[in-house]
């Protein structure tokens, strides 16, 4: 990695400011929702349901246990099992969207920052994001329970069934005591912070790795079509912000450079996430075993896949909760379901590859024409 040390982007760079390709951002946007919610969801069900079960058997650490359990979910309870509490996480995105740009208007705060920016500016969109995940945590923790509460016996959970779940959370302020399980839901101000905590660090960690591997795979692209010059020797040659700036023609002044720029992006986001989520998961795991406390929510049994069992929990304060799942199963407790990240992975290759595959064709195609021409 040594030799890439001397590689910089300006910040000009057209393919970091998109000036050009709006409608392709515009359709990028949708196509973000649609991979990284909708077609992933099936794997966070999986996912939250092992994380909140402290009583299986299976921890599902490998991605090749959950692919029999999920074939009898699918059987029984059709593939409404899997999407379940949808609804829920795509109404929580929509909020916080209006939260951190109704944030962002009121305070002068930047809803938006580039990681190459100045760190300044990085930390009051941090600040966005903390505010604006503490005011959306209740309808996070609401999510939680309808991702992981099963539909057996009754019908899918609906939008109305959703709020009138965040309505609840709302009220909830009061510690949690050991008495009725209804109230040993955790408050608010305990939710919150943990929740904003943890949405920072992901966007942290994501933007990091994101950034890293757009510029190793800009580089690489790069040197591939001889538009940098050889910088195998980074102590002789430096390449500055001002010559990349004045040889960067390339890649997003044409429709088909554009287009492989934003598929790199994608995938250089979705392997980012999937780095936070690994780096991340006990974290997790904790903040949605708190989030499930108190609702009594019955969740599908992921040892057998045909039954459901209750989840009833007393924890008063996040670190109990930590303790308790390392006294109980170890380090491997704060890791129950981690294979479906794994299949998260295996989904993300076959998108991304049939897509990779699609562009090349489409770009051969048109170097036939343009030939022919």
């Amino acid at each position: 990695m040594a030799k890439y040390r001397s590689y910089q982007i300006c910040e000009t760079d057209p393919d970091l400011l998109d000036e050009d390709t709006s409608e392709i951002t515009v359709s990028s946007g949708i196509i973000d929702v649609a991979v990284h919610r909708v077609l992933v969801h099936p794997f966070i069900v999986l996912r939250r349901q092992c994380q909140v079960n402290a009583w299986s058997r299976k921890s599902h650490v490998l991605p090749f246990t959950l692919v029999p359990v999920v074939y009898k979910l699918v059987t029984k309870q059709k593939i409404e099992s899997l999407i379940k509490g949808l609804h829920g996480v795509l109404i929580l995105d929509f909020t916080t969207f209006i939260c951190e740009g109704l944030i962002s208007v009121y305070s002068g705060l930047p809803s938006y920052a580039l990681h190459h920016q100045e760190w300044n500016v990085k930390l009051q969109h941090y600040a966005v994001k903390f505010i604006a995940a503490c005011v959306t945590a209740p309808m996070y923790a609401a999510a939680v329970q309808l991702t992981v509460q099963t539909i057996r016996g009754r019908e899918s959970w609906n939008a109305v069934d959703f709020l009138k779940l965040v309505a609840g959370r709302y009220s909830v302020w009061q510690a949690p005591s050991s008495g009725h399980p209804l109230r040993r839901t955790m408050p608010v101000w305990i939710i919150a912070p943990l929740y904003g905590g943890y949405v920072v660090l992901r966007l942290f960690v994501a933007s990091s790795v994101q950034w890293r591997l757009f510029i190793w795979s800009k580089h690489r692209n790069e040197r591939r079509y001889r538009l940098v010059p050889d910088v195998a020797d980074h102590r002789k040659k430096d390449i500055t912000n001002a010559y990349l700036q004045t040889t960067n023609v390339s890649i997003a002044s044409s429709t088909r450079g554009t287009i492989g720029n934003i598929f790199r992006r994608y995938v250089a986001r979705a392997t980012a996430l999937v780095v936070a989520d690994l780096l991340l998961y006990p974290l997790e795991t904790v903040l949605n075993r708190l989030c499930v406390q108190g609702t009594r929510a019955a969740i599908d049994n992921l040892d057998t896949g045909v039954d459901s069992i209750p989840t009833v929990y007393s924890f008063r304060n996040p670190l109990q909760c930590a303790s308790s799942i390392l006294k109980s199963n170890g380090v491997s407790g704060f890791y129950r379901g981690v294979g479906a990240v794994a299949l998260q992975v295996g989904a993300y290759v076959v998108i991304f590859g049939s897509t990779k595959v699609l562009l090349s064709y489409l770009d051969l195609e048109d170097r036939k024409t343009e030939d022919k021409d």
